[in-house]
């Protein structure tokens, strides 16, 4: 009818994978009534792709990701291409992601880690994951984050100007300081790093991680010291 609002899906689900995006992922996530799915390739071309990025580190096609792809969402959730979902309660991976969106209208959401490829004290805190449906937990995984649309401005695009690595990962988390209390880790399911690339240049390098990360902090340095 004349001057009737069109409604927005409430989650869209954007993916950088090599050649071919997760097929569990599409089955969760692609064509559903309130979720689309998008991705990048770095490898090789792919049809149904959003663009094709060769030669570009994990930061840069994430902000191709965050550039091109269509407004008509409330949250866009960046997801790993290698991640494995355990929703813990009766509901499967998609509908689990709706109702911790609906239930918390996070600024940013994020799951329990789990204890497969995941390098935090978390994974393996048994009493605390099942103590608590939820937590504020800082400095998250910067693989699985879903963003509310209102911040996508804030988040992105990340840095890359230090090489695009841990430390645009760090820098993230930095941003979410401001909206900590906003800051959700839903206990109702967990994630898995299915595939650790240990050719990506932050996983061969510890020294030079180091190198970008105080290069990265002497830069923001001046705005925390008001």
């Amino acid at each position: 009818t004349m001057g009737a609002r069109i409604m927005s899906k409430r989650l869209c689900v954007l993916q950088v994978t090599p050649e071919n995006p997760n097929p569990e992922h599409i089955s969760y996530f692609k064509d559903k009534p309130d979720c689309d799915f998008f991705f990048v390739t770095h490898d090789a071309e792919h049809p149904d792709a959003l663009e094709f990025c060769p030669n570009t580190t994990w930061t840069d096609t994430r902000n191709v990701l965050a550039k091109i792809v269509p407004k008509d969402y409330d949250y866009y959730a960046f997801v790993d291409y290698d991640y494995i979902f355990h929703p813990q309660k009766d509901k499967n991976v998609l509908d689990q992601m709706l109702e911790d969106l609906d239930t918390y209208n996070p600024a940013v959401l994020s799951y329990y880690p789990g204890k497969v490829g995941l390098d935090t004290p978390f994974a393996t805190d048994t009493e605390y994951f099942k103590k608590f449906e939820y937590s504020t937990i800082p400095f998250t995984h910067c693989g699985l984050k879903a963003v509310h649309k209102s911040l996508m401005d804030w988040f992105f695009p990340m840095v890359t100007k230090f090489g695009g690595g841990v430390e645009a990962c760090h820098l993230f988390n930095l941003l979410e300081i401001p909206f900590l209390d906003h800051m959700v880790v839903s206990h109702k399911m967990t994630y898995d790093n299915g595939n650790t690339d240990y050719d990506a240049p932050h996983n061969q390098d510890g020294f030079r991680n180091k190198v970008q990360m105080d290069r990265m902090w002497t830069w923001i340095y001046p705005y925390y010291n008001d």
